[in-house]
């Protein structure tokens, strides 16, 4: 099912998402796609795209949240 960027965003926030059949906006921004896996783990969701072996329409790994910079 496709979601836009910002239901992706609300469900599935502080985790790593793997999209297929991406939609791109006229600035070449991701608006949209399908989730086919998410997990808080970058690999898990790394091994489940290789596994995956997605062809064809586009296919994109984003991490949803936000990045917190720790300083020493």
């Amino acid at each position: 099912m496709f979601k836009s960027i910002e239901q992706i965003s609300n469900d599935y926030n502080g985790q790593w998402v793997f999209m297929i059949n991406c939609k791109k906006d006229k600035y070449n921004s991701i608006i949209g796609g399908e989730v086919v896996f998410h997990d808080k783990s970058m690999n898990a969701v790394l091994r489940e795209m290789k596994s995956a072996n997605h062809k064809g329409n586009s296919s994109y790994v984003r991490y949803v949240g936000e990045i917190l910079h720790h300083y020493s």
